[in-house]
């Protein structure tokens, strides 16, 4: 541990994991808080609103309404239309002609027996005109009925110019344009639609300005205020860079064994159960020596009678009688990563032949990346691995902390550099010269000769288990 790392911890500096767990807690309240909005009513409102009054169709039927003038419209067109029409000399006559009462004076008499007589002893007399007698009653009838006021007004009227300009307009073009033209500027929706052009504040009345309106009102309500608090809270950046891909912390009060397999997973690949190593004075139990209890996995080291295998360099795989039993897990078959950040919040002991480990391995046994390996009062920081020149070890020894207490040790894996950190503070860094790949866990407690049996029964508690990695991996 640097020295000002120390000092700084055994000042209390440097946060506890009691405040990391706090933190944490924040964090995902911050988090779900914010999630809660962005699924509320008022929040998929806005961000409905807010893309379709962005959106390209919204923008161009804004503008077409804005745009829109009654002077030149369709609306105006027909209204002059009409109104030229209506002040030509011919349909001004016309109409003149046929709101007048002589027009229903002339149509009540033109087929009455006094107009038929008279005009039929007119068109006899015409036709003898020199052969007639003046003095023959049917002449004297017919200058009777030709003084008739009647009779005079019907001649009149029948040969008048507005008469023939009536005659002649009622089956013209003109005058059916002027009907079906009255109809159309007649109709409501017609009517309205002019209302409508010629309203400067148009746009208020339809439907996007109420959109819009909507939108404005969304945007300064308490909902969207608090959003936007949320959403830009720097506390929340972590999630912004980092997912969580993996978690357990063991709230079931079960070993969940399709996260965790209780055996030395090298050994159940090979020969189907777990083996020991040569120094190593324990057995391992299966998940015997796995226990959950109040939201922590604690990996039992205790003193009792088990037969088991351990592995010889020189000899290979050999029975053996072991007189104490402990634990392994690992997460080989359920989870693995190649690039993040892997931590956990675990307690034990750091003393004489105890060691309690958490590490990382891929498709061989060897490399094996340590987050933290205990020792006597202290933990090591680095990786272990072989090549032909023999095992290569790079360690970092780290004295000082106080092992009653909890402790979060995380270990940041990005290409080759490897990154250690204890309770959030970075205390060794290393470049790594192992292969890409795929790593799984492993937690383990083991001892060694000679045994120490004060520290025997041994709890290594792992209160949780997490993993990270960058969103652009995702």
């Amino acid at each position: 541990m640097s020295k000002m790392f120390r000092l700084k911890y055994m000042l209390g500096l440097i946060p506890s994991a009691k405040k990391i767990d706090a933190d944490w807690a924040e964090l995902l309240k911050i988090r779900e808080e914010l999630n809660a909005l962005e699924n509320s009513r008022e929040i998929k409102r806005y961000d409905e609103l807010n893309s379709l009054t962005k959106s390209y169709d919204f923008l161009i039927q804004k503008k077409e309404i804005q745009n829109l003038s009654y002077k030149g419209s369709d609306e105006n067109q027909l209204i002059d239309e009409l109104n030229k029409l209506e002040k030509s000399q011919m349909i001004r006559e016309y109409f003149r002609l046929l709101n007048s009462p002589q027009l229903p004076r002339f149509q009540k008499m033109e087929n009455s027996p006094e107009l038929n007589r008279y005009l039929q002893l007119k068109k006899k007399i015409r036709a003898y005109e020199s052969k007639i007698d003046k003095k023959a009653p049917e002449y004297q009838e017919y200058i009777q009925l030709s003084k008739n006021k009647e009779i005079l007004f019907l001649e009149k009227f029948k040969n008048s110019d507005s008469y023939n300009n009536f005659l002649s307009t009622k089956k013209s073009y003109e005058l059916e344009r002027v009907e079906e033209l009255k109809k159309k500027t007649s109709d409501p929706e017609f009517i309205k639609g002019v209302a409508w052009l010629k309203n400067r504040n148009r746009y208020a009345s339809t439907e996007l300005y109420r959109q819009e309106a909507e939108l404005k009102a969304l945007e300064r309500g308490d909902a969207m205020k608090k959003y936007r608090q949320l959403k830009n809270s720097p506390k929340l950046d972590f999630f912004k860079e980092w997912s969580v891909v993996f978690e357990d912390d063991f709230r079931k009060n079960i070993f969940d064994k399709s996260r965790w397999q209780a055996e030395n997973y090298w050994g159940f690949k090979t020969i189907g159960k777990s083996f020991s190593q040569a120094n190593e004075a324990q057995g391992y139990n299966g998940d015997k020596n796995i226990q959950v209890n109040g939201n922590t996995l604690s990996i039992l080291t205790k003193k009792e009678q088990l037969k088991g295998q351990s592995w010889n360099a020189g000899t290979g795989l050999v029975p053996r009688e072991f007189k104490y039993s402990s634990g392994i897990i690992n997460s080989a078959d359920s989870f693995r990563f190649s690039e993040g950040i892997v931590e956990a919040k675990v307690k034990f002991l750091a003393e004489g032949s105890l060691t309690n480990a958490f590490s990382l391995t891929g498709s061989m046994p060897m490399p094996q990346i340590d987050v933290f390996r205990s020792g006597n009062n202290c933990v090591g920081l680095g990786y272990t691995s072989t090549s032909e020149g023999g095992v290569t070890k790079r360690y970092k020894q780290i004295h000082g902390l106080n092992f009653d207490e909890y402790h979060v040790f995380s270990l940041e894996k990005k290409d080759h550099t490897l990154i250690w950190k204890i309770n959030g503070v970075e205390v060794h860094n290393e470049y790594y010269q192992g292969p890409e790949e795929n790593l799984f866990m492993n937690f383990v407690s083991s001892l060694h000769e000679p045994v120490d049996n004060h520290l025997i029964p041994h709890q290594f508690q792992i209160d949780w288990v997490r993993c990270y990695t960058r969103n652009h991996q995702n």
